[in-house]
């Protein structure tokens, strides 16, 4: 079915009615740049529409989540977007949503009783994906090296992604030397951590992090232990800092060469796509097919061609991922 078909004006049973709607994203944690940008996303995606779009922020508590699920079925919101925390406690809620005939999208958030999903790349683990490529990637700068993950909250699909990864570091002949995870997701609690793996273990050759405000902490952890941050045009010389969410601060670190590389998971498409999503669900279907967002690896070779994110120029009928995605 092209985009063009899909009609608003089949009520949800959620109380709304004709093309106007009230929909509400669960942000995990609102405070973080890339949650900004995919809500911000999705107020202008669902703007073109008549929507009006709200967040409620979770704040890394799933408890809070669920009540955020309570709240938007007690308002009669038409639909739902979530990133869950814990897909196994929100699933009750995300039942009643359904049974109340509120839609649900889920983010990343593989688990039960969501009607479909917008997934990063990021958070894939095919062969050939982004985990592969970024142990690969690794691999070439600092080949053979000794590396240190530093993950994030510990949310199912973030574990699984994490767990493919560190078996394509293996396979690359690298050596994992220290796991650990930054549960406050702070620059501050992240710069302590990579403080106490610098000092455990000097040779480090490249630290992992699951974020870009993890990798600025890092960063900024091997700058305060006289090391140099490796650039991708020179990495013999220097640790490796990677991070994810080409976050403004992140791309100008990379051009100041005080981080290596980030992967840029597009949060503008993924607002656009949880918006396509609600679209093609509220026209009357229960399930459509899930929507992977491409992802873009950048570092000091091609940070030149990065711009602002919210310049990206993309609608409704036209964001990557779209290709595929009708049904």
């Amino acid at each position: 079915m092209a985009l063009s078909d899909v009609s608003l004006e089949i009520n949800s049973g959620s109380g709304s009615s004709g093309g106007s709607r009230e929909i509400v994203y669960l942000s995990p944690v609102a405070s973080q740049p890339g949650q900004q940008d995919i809500f911000w996303a999705m107020q202008k995606a669902g703007k073109s529409l008549g929507w009006s779009v709200s967040q409620t922020d979770a704040n890394l508590s799933p408890d809070k989540q669920v009540a955020g699920v309570d709240t938007a079925i007690t308002q009669q919101k038409s639909a739902i977007a979530s990133w869950s925390l814990d897909p196994d406690s929100v699933a009750a809620a995300y039942q009643r949503a359904r049974d109340a005939g509120i839609p649900v999208v889920g983010v990343n958030s593989p688990g039960r009783n969501v009607n479909t999903e917008v997934l990063w790349q990021n958070a894939t683990c095919p062969k050939g994906g982004v985990q592969d490529q970024t142990a690969a990637y690794l691999a070439k700068l600092k080949p053979g090296g000794n590396v240190a993950l530093i993950s994030g909250p510990p949310t199912p699909s973030g574990l699984k992604a994490l767990t493919c990864f560190r078996n394509y570091l293996k396979a690359d002949g690298l050596k994992i030397v220290a796991d650990t995870a930054n549960t406050q997701d702070s620059s501050d609690a992240a710069s302590r951590i990579a403080a106490d793996l610098l000092t455990a273990h000097s040779d480090i050759d490249a630290i992992w992090t699951y974020n870009d405000s993890t990798a600025l902490g890092t960063s900024s952890a091997v700058i305060s232990a006289h090391k140099k941050v490796a650039s991708a045009a020179d990495p013999a010389d220097g640790v490796v800092v990677i991070g994810s969410n080409a976050d403004k601060d992140a791309l100008q670190a990379i051009k100041q060469h005080r981080l290596t590389a980030t992967w840029d998971p597009d949060n503008i498409a993924t607002g656009y796509a949880i918006i396509y999503q609600m679209k093609r669900l509220l026209g009357g279907k229960k399930t459509v097919p899930d929507i992977t967002i491409p992802a873009l690896l950048v570092d000091s070779s091609n940070i030149a061609e990065q711009g602002n994110a919210r310049t990206r120029a993309y609608t409704l009928s036209d964001f990557p991922g779209l290709k595929g995605a009708s049904s």
